[in-house]
C-alpha cells in the first residue's frame, strides 16, 4: 500500500477565523490566508516529476527574482547582493554586515496585488535603508497583536517578565501605537526592557522615531470615488497617513472616516457620504484577500485623534466582525495556556434572528463552570442537567451584568473579559426574564 501524506495546505491565522465566518466562508478563507486549491493535496510520499504547469510556474518565480534583485541592485549599488533561487530569498552583504531578505511574502503580494518589480524592489530597498539607520520607528497595529501575542505569552512564559511587555499607546481602543526597531529581514517590537537599555522613555522615544517616520515618502493617494480616498505606502504606510494627520484638507462630509485595512493602506471618506463608505466597503471586499492583512477597523476623525465610527448600520457590522476577530484569536491563545484548575475561557460568536434578521455577538454561560465570559451583546443560560446543558433563555450582558454585580469579577485582558465563578442564583435568573428566542 502507498504511503499518504498531506501537502501543500496552510491553516487559517486565528485571527481571520471570525471575520472569515461572517462572510463567504471557505471561498474567502482560502484567499485570505493564500491556500491555493488543488486537486491533489493527497498524494504519495515519494518524490514525483512536477507537471509542466508547475514546472513553468517554478521557472516564472525564479524569473520574478532575479529581476526584483537585478532592479534592488540599481537601488543599492554598495551592497553585494546574491539571489538564492533555492531558499527564495535575497543574501546582501555590506562591510560587516550581513543577512536575508526573504521574498515568499513579497511574491504573494505581488500576485495578489500585481505589485511591479520596481515597487517591491523599492519596498525593499527602504527597509534596507531603515536598517542602515539602526533607529527604531513607530508602527500602527492591531492592539490584539500586542496584547494576545505578546502579553498573554509574557504572563505565561516564566522565561519572560513584566520588563519584556511592549509599550504601546491605545487608538480608538483597537489599533495600537507602538515602537519597533526595523531591520532588513525582520522587524521586532520594542519592549519596555529595550527602552531601559537605551535610558529613554516610551514618550520621547516616540517623538524621535516619529520624526524619523515623517522624513520617508508619504503613502500615494488615489482617489476612488467623488469624496472617497485611498492610500498606499510601504509597510509603515497606515502609520505614516495616521501620524501624518492625511486625512487633513480632504473634501469629504462630514467628519473624516477611514477604514484602517492594513499596515499599509487606508480609505477614507466622510461621516455623511453613504455613498462614499459603500464604496469603501467595496474596496474592503478586495483587501481582506491579501495576504498579512487586518480585521479591517472603522474610525472617525475627533479634533487631534480617531475614535471608532458608530451609529449607521456599516459601522456596526464591521465593528462586529472586529469584536469577533479579536476574540476568537485570544479564545485560542487562552485555552493553549489553561490548566485544570483555571477558568473556562468561553468563545464570542455570531447569531442571527432568522425571523427579523437582527443579528448579535453572543456567549454561554454554564451553571458549575468557571468562567470568562466576553464582552458581548447576549448572554445564553444553561443549566447542567444529567450531565448535559440545558439551554434556558438568552439576556442581554448589561442585564446580568447588574444582577451580579461585584460578583462578576473584571480581568485584566484585552479584548475584555469577566470571571464568574458562581452561576446566578434560581431567584436572579427569574428576575432576569431570559427569552427564549432572540430579540
Amino acid at each position: 500500500m502507498s504511503k499518504l501524506c498531506l501537502r501543500g495546505l496552510r491553516s487559517a491565522p486565528s485571527h481571520v477565523g471570525a471575520w472569515a465566518r461572517s462572510r463567504a466562508g471557505a471561498v474567502l478563507l482560502a484567499a485570505l490566508v493564500g491556500i491555493v486549491p488543488s486537486a491533489s493535496l493527497l498524494g504519495a510520499c515519494k518524490p514525483r516529476r512536477p507537471s509542466a504547469e508547475k514546472a513553468q510556474a517554478i521557472t516564472e518565480k525564479g524569473a520574478w527574482g532575479r529581476a526584483v534583485v537585478a532592479r534592488l541592485q540599481q537601488l543599492e549599488p554598495r551592497r553585494q547582493l546574491r539571489f538564492d533561487e533555492a531558499a527564495f530569498e535575497i543574501a546582501f552583504e555590506d562591510g560587516e554586515t550581513k543577512g536575508a531578505i526573504a521574498l515568499t511574502n513579497h511574491w504573494a503580494e505581488a500576485n495578489v496585488a500585481s505589485s511591479s518589480v520596481d515597487e517591491v524592489a523599492d519596498r525593499i530597498h527602504r527597509s534596507l535603508g531603515a536598517n542602515a539607520s539602526n533607529g527604531s520607528l513607530p508602527i500602527l497595529r492591531e492592539r490584539v497583536t500586542i496584547e494576545v501575542d505578546a502579553h498573554l505569552r509574557a504572563e505565561h512564559d516564566p522565561k519572560l517578565g513584566s520588563s519584556d511587555r511592549v509599550p504601546y499607546r491605545p487608538i480608538a481602543d483597537v489599533l495600537a501605537l507602538g515602537l519597533v526597531e526595523d531591520r532588513a529581514n525582520t522587524v521586532e517590537w520594542l519592549s519596555n526592557k529595550g527602552l531601559e537599555e537605551k535610558k529613554l522613555t516610551f514618550d520621547v522615544s516616540l517623538a524621535s522615531a516619529t520624526r524619523a517616520l515623517l522624513a520617508r515618502p508619504a503613502p500615494a493617494m488615489k482617489t476612488l470615488a467623488p469624496g472617497a480616498f485611498r492610500f498606499d505606502g510601504d509597510e509603515y504606510g497606515a502609520t505614516r497617513f495616521f501620524l501624518g494627520a492625511m486625512d487633513k484638507g480632504l473634501s469629504v462630509r462630514g467628519d473624516a472616516v477611514a477604514f484602517f485595512v492594513s499596515r499599509e493602506t487606508v480609505l477614507v471618506t466622510g461621516s455623511d457620504d453613504v455613498e462614499g463608505q459603500k464604496a469603501l466597503l467595496r474596496e474592503v471586499g478586495d483587501e481582506v484577500k491579501k495576504p498579512r492583512a487586518w480585521t479591517p477597523r472603522l474610525l472617525r476623525r475627533r479634533g487631534t485623534t480617531w475614535v471608532r465610527f458608530e451609529g449607521t448600520p456599516i459601522a456596526t457590522e464591521v465593528q462586529r466582525r472586529g469584536v469577533l476577530a479579536d476574540y476568537d484569536r485570544q479564545t485560542k491563545l487562552l485555552r493553549s495556556y489553561a490548566r485544570d484548575e483555571d477558568p473556562f475561557t468561553a468563545e464570542a460568536i455570531a447569531v442571527q434572528n432568522k425571523k427579523n434578521g437582527n443579528v448579535f455577538t453572543m456567549a454561554t454561560l454554564t451553571e458549575t463552570v468557571d468562567t470568562l465570559l466576553p464582552e458581548v451583546e447576549l448572554v445564553s443560560l444553561a443549566l447542567w442537567e444529567k450531565g448535559k446543558a440545558r439551554h434556558i433563555g438568552v439576556v442581554r450582558f448589561d442585564v446580568l451584568e447588574k444582577t451580579m454585580g461585584a460578583r462578576m469579577t473584571k480581568t485584566p485582558h484585552w479584548p475584555v473579559r469577566y470571571r464568574i465563578a458562581k452561576f446566578p442564583t434560581s431567584a436572579e435568573v427569574k428576575a432576569m426574564q431570559p427569552q427564549a428566542e432572540l430579540p
